[in-house]
């Protein structure tokens, strides 16, 4: 169990509070909605296998700091989709431990 000082989990939301919100993209081939992050186990599948598009980050659960997986924001329209881009993202939603990133 993670343990911080009371300002440090304020700072923590106050970050998460003021990042911006994925771009919504058309026809997007992978989406991880943001009310999911807080259901992420941290397998670490995704930031490992893909950290061109996941990255680990830090969320509070139940006032308990925790870590978690998302979506890097804006990444969806700086990598190039190719096929095997594709393959990597079906593997990671198959693999996904809480079921939470979705293959498109």
């Amino acid at each position: 169990m993670v343990s911080l000082a009371e300002e440090d989990v304020g700072k923590i939301i106050h970050e998460r509070s003021a990042a911006p919100a994925p771009a919504k993209v058309n026809g997007a081939p992978v989406s991880l909605a943001e009310e999911d992050v807080a259901k992420c186990t941290n397998c670490k599948t995704c930031y490992h296998e893909l950290p061109e598009l996941f990255e680990r980050t830090r969320v509070v659960v139940d006032g308990s700091v925790k870590q978690a997986c998302h979506l890097i924001v804006g990444a969806l329209t700086r990598v190039p989709i190719t096929p095997e881009l594709k393959s990597k993202i079906a593997r990671i939603a198959a693999n996904c431990v809480a079921e939470i990133i979705h293959e498109h």
